[in-house]
């Protein structure tokens, strides 16, 4: 999976790994591969279902997502 992760990302493709979607945004994942994706720059964080819409239109307009995640206080792994 990681290797075709790896293969997307050098084609171009935007990722970004949501490891949860729930009103405390809280995360469970497992940290190596968390890891592994930040190795590949593919973002990975939770995120609350209000924020989801503004998520996806920043990721749609080709916005920085990790910028995006900072100004939302939340925390991109492998940090969190």
């Amino acid at each position: 999976m990681v290797r075709r992760l790896g293969t997307l990302v050098s084609d171009g493709v935007e990722i970004v790994t949501l490891l949860a979607l729930n009103d405390q945004g809280a995360p469970r994942f497992d940290r190596h591969m968390a890891q592994e994706l930040v190795d590949l720059s593919i973002p990975s964080f939770a995120c609350t279902p209000k924020l989801f819409p503004d998520l996806m239109g920043a990721v749609l307009n080709g916005r920085n997502i990790r910028q995006w995640a900072a100004t939302h206080d939340i925390v991109t792994a492998p940090d969190n």
